[in-house]
């Protein structure tokens, strides 16, 4: 993993809502202040067109996009 990132904040505010959008994982939401007692982590893949171009002038046998590791915290 080339890149790792953390959302964290105050208690019910939407960490899991945006985790749940972004990444592959789905944490489970709960309407209940300081419910959440574990971290989920999640990981993002990150499509570039701009390696197509680049193929175009080195032929590659595999293009692999890069992926971002999302842990979110549970609320402070």
């Amino acid at each position: 993993m080339a890149l790792q990132c953390g959302i964290i904040g105050i208690t019910n505010v939407g960490k899991t809502t945006i985790f749940n959008c972004i990444s592959n994982t789905k944490g489970e939401t709960n309407a209940f202040a300081f419910s959440a007692t574990k971290s989920n982590i999640g990981v993002v893949q990150v499509p570039d067109k701009r390696l197509y171009e680049l193929e175009k002038h080195q032929v590659t046998e595999k293009i692999i996009h890069t992926t971002v590791e999302i842990v979110d915290i549970p609320g402070f």
